[in-house]
């Protein structure tokens, strides 16, 4: 005859605790000392007892679940973003749920998110509303933005300093006697493409530089391609090119291979997905300091649900590192 479903009562029990104990020792962010939490879990494995994760919810009034949002099909460096956010949310004592906009349609993904219950939601993703985010605020779920923020919503932001990743790819530049560059654009009206190329522009009018060459474009690699044409068009007047991502970059680096141009530019993104380091790229990349930024959201906004806090509504900005390979 199969053993009863086990629970926390037979466990705490067995143990001579509190049911409350017993409960404390599986959430990862409840008060209980790391001597009383191993006898709970020691004694739970013995007895073969596995925490009911919506029992749980019912009782804290809290799902526990954390929605990501994200829109992105064309870069690679957001599937790293994801896998990241969902790990870290699951080791934190979370449940991820992955809302995806089909076709940029935003209201699907938060209206799909709200229909969960979740307790938070981490942006992910530079197409959003303020009315979308009103809806979640008067839900009460707590919002986060990864390299993203709209002005006055109720939300903490967790980004790499975009500016300064600009700045220092200008002096980088600079430092390789390279005055006279070019940039090659991500989405308009996207706030990571805006400051990127703002600090780049800006350090090198600083350094006394004539203006880089602004080339409009998306974040995708057809839009590197399409920038060919007007790299080989001002060949003449362009020795490096800053990519706001990537895939940009990497389209360019494909582009001018195949118009066969003699003695291409320096070129350097931003990303430094896995693909950059490919052979066939060899790509200069600014790496963004992912695993940090991701462990200090999630931990805050985990911090925010537990404790009921409002979010501080600031930026927390982080450094990244330039990659130095063969193309810059």
């Amino acid at each position: 005859m199969r053993q009863g479903k086990i629970t926390s009562t037979d466990v705490a029990r067995m143990l001579g605790v509190s049911q409350s104990m017993v409960s404390r020792a599986f959430n990862p962010n409840a008060s209980i000392s790391d001597k009383k939490r191993k006898l709970v879990v020691e004694g739970a494995q013995k007895l073969g007892y596995t925490p009911n994760a919506m029992a749980r919810s019912l009782t804290s009034k809290r799902s526990g679940l954390v929605a990501i949002v994200t829109d992105s099909e064309t870069n690679p460096i957001y599937d790293e973003m994801i896998r990241k956010l969902s790990y870290t949310i699951q080791e934190k004592g979370g449940q991820p749920v992955l809302c995806v906009a089909d076709n940029h349609n935003m209201d699907t993904a938060v209206n799909k998110a709200i229909e969960y219950q979740v307790d938070g939601l981490i942006i992910a993703t530079s197409r959003i509303k303020n009315g979308l985010l009103e809806k979640c605020l008067d839900h009460g779920i707590q919002l986060t933005f990864i390299n993203q923020y709209l002005n006055g919503t109720e939300a903490s932001c967790f980004c790499t300093d975009n500016r300064l990743a600009g700045e220092q790819i200008a002096d980088y530049l600079i430092s390789k006697g390279l005055k006279k560059t070019a940039y090659l654009a991500g989405d308009k009206g996207s706030m990571v493409n805006e400051q990127r190329w703002e600090g780049f522009r800006d350090r090198l009018l600083h350094h006394g530089t004539t203006p880089p060459l602004y080339v409009p474009g998306t974040f995708s690699f057809s839009s590197g391609i399409e920038s060919t044409k007007t790299v080989r068009k001002h060949l003449k007047d362009i020795e490096a090119v800053f990519c706001a991502n990537d895939i940009i970059a990497i389209g360019l680096l494909e582009g001018m291979r195949e118009s066969e141009i003699v003695s291409p530019p320096a070129v350097i993104g931003v990303d430094d997905i896995p693909m950059a380091a490919w052979p066939t790229f060899q790509l200069t990349s600014y790496r963004q300091p992912l695993a940090r930024l991701i462990d200090e959201a999630v931990s805050q906004l985990l911090q925010r649900i537990d404790n009921e806090l409002k979010a501080d509504m600031q930026y927390h900005f982080y450094t990244g590192e330039l990659i130095v390979r063969k193309t810059a």
